[in-house]
């Protein structure tokens, strides 16, 4: 599907620890998916600068206790689709402070799917 608009997407972010990485992946998503929802979540790591990136890039933050260790089993990812599903989109991208974003993308799928992308490097066991 080549139709979509921002509207279509969301955005979601985990921050810890790594605001210098995540103003660069932001200012990107916001060059090329300017009315995009875009979702920064705080693992523990509240202060100050995370507002700031909030405020210059417009983006829904949620600054909430650590979640990311084992020890919390599942929680993260169900915070995650809380979240989300409070407004759902047609697309949900979970990105990472040192994802780069180089372009719109061209197409996307019709369907519903859920997908995990690995790193070209990778293989499948």
């Amino acid at each position: 599907m080549s139709g979509y608009t921002d509207k279509d997407v969301t955005f979601f972010m985990g921050l810890y620890r790594d605001q210098r990485c995540a103003e660069v992946t932001l200012g990107r998503v916001r060059e090329h998916f300017s009315d995009a929802r875009v979702i920064v979540r705080s693992d523990g790591d509240n202060g100050p600068a995370n507002r700031k990136l909030a405020d210059r890039y417009d983006i829904e933050y949620y600054e909430e206790e650590r979640l990311f260790p084992v020890e919390n089993g599942g929680a993260l990812l169900a915070r995650v689709f809380e979240i989300v599903l409070e407004r759902p989109t047609r697309y949900l991208f979970k990105i990472d402070t040192d994802t780069v974003v180089h372009r719109r993308f061209r197409l996307l799928p019709k369907r519903h799917r859920v997908r995990v992308l690995r790193d070209a490097g990778s293989r499948p066991r």
